[in-house]
């Protein structure tokens, strides 16, 4: 992929949540963009509220990989296919992995599913 990263970036640098905001932009879901220093206001909020957890054996394409980044973060990927997820970090750019290998594996912390997107995609 390559796509640079940059901290709050949103194009054409991008975080890892601008990375997927840009992705299901580009397939019709308006999500926030959480550049408000992660306080949603009352609109975003019920954006976000439509993310729901799922079981961990059934990701589905565009559902949402969150991995403990650091002690008090996460890390958040797209699933782009069986196993793997397009994210980007600070010093790489944006690329595929495989969440089902490690680094990734051992600390998957979930994957929610965007409810009102899986009647359209």
């Amino acid at each position: 992929m390559g796509l640079p990263f940059a901290p709050r970036g949103r194009g054409p640098s991008y975080d890892c949540w601008g990375l997927i905001w840009a992705v299901l932009r580009e397939v019709g879901h308006d999500l926030p963009s959480l550049l408000d220093d992660g306080v949603a206001t009352g609109k975003q909020k019920a954006r976000l509220d439509q993310w729901k957890p799922i079981p961990p054996g059934d990701p589905k394409l565009f559902d949402i990989a969150a991995f403990c980044y650091t002690k008090d973060t996460l890390h958040l990927g797209l699933v782009c296919g069986p196993g793997v997820f397009l994210h980007t970090a600070g010093g790489e750019g944006s690329g595929v992995d495989n969440f089902l290998q490690q680094p990734w594996r051992s600390c998957l912390k979930g994957f929610y599913r965007f409810q009102a997107a899986r009647a359209g995609l």
